[in-house]
């Protein structure tokens, strides 16, 4: 494996992945990088896009070439809101926010497939307990605040500890970047812009949240360039 897309989850892996592949680049998402951690089958691609890759950058991957997709943290808020990421209670993650009895229903969910939803789940929360700090904190809006903030730290210092090549992009101007990404990855093949969309769509529509972003969630997304995110 070649090349590494990452970032918060929300921020586009998907979609960076959708282009490569549209474009010839034999690029995963999620299939070297899952959310119980790193698969044994880096040689199959020439690269993978994952937001749970961020904990395993490492000495391992000193030859990776790390694309860094950076999203507004309001809209990753919002979005993960909306998914249940952080949620006290698992159950609106499992039903994206809809009532669990008819989620069962429509999807047709036997046993099996209710418990590996669960274990799905459960693997999320468990990924963000032993590489943020986030559950220490008491509301669904600050957890999500300090995820942003907690996960784009981990790989940009992951990076640094491991030597990877690294580039950053946000999310907003990524189908201006491609000659760009392309130079980075060293492919050869030339990339089809398109234009992310949702793909969480069964997911329930949530309230925004209203309250004002921490300081330092405020700071980093203005280091990246976001600058949408003034409270």
């Amino acid at each position: 494996m070649n090349f590494l897309v990452t970032g918060c989850g929300r921020s586009g892996t998907n979609y960076v992945a959708d282009r490569l592949k549209s474009s010839g680049v034999n690029c995963g998402h999620e299939r070297v990088f899952s959310v119980t951690g790193p698969l044994d089958n880096a040689d199959d691609f020439e690269g993978d896009a994952s937001w749970f890759a961020a904990p395993f950058i490492s000495a391992r991957y000193s030859r990776l070439k790390v694309l860094h997709i950076v999203r507004e943290p309001r809209e990753v808020v919002d979005s993960f809101h909306r998914i249940g990421l952080c949620s006290d209670r698992r159950f609106r993650h499992f039903s994206g926010g809809k009532n669990v009895a008819s989620t069962i229903f429509r999807f047709n969910l036997n046993f099996p497939k209710i418990r590996d939803r669960l274990d799905y789940v459960n693997a999320h929360r468990q990924l963000l307990a032993e590489y943020t700090t986030c559950w220490e904190v008491p509301d669904e809006f600050n957890r999500l605040c300090e995820y942003w903030y907690q996960w784009n730290k981990l790989i940009e210092n992951n990076v640094k500890q491991s030597y990877c090549s690294y580039l950053r992009v946000r999310l907003d101007e990524i189908d201006d970047c491609w000659v760009e990404i392309e130079n980075f990855l060293e492919t050869d093949k030339k990339v089809i812009a398109g234009h992310p969309t949702n793909k969480k769509t069964r997911y329930k529509a949530m309230r925004k949240f209203s309250q004002t972003l921490p300081d330092k969630v405020v700071n980093l997304a203005k280091k990246y360039g976001l600058e949408g995110c003034d409270n």
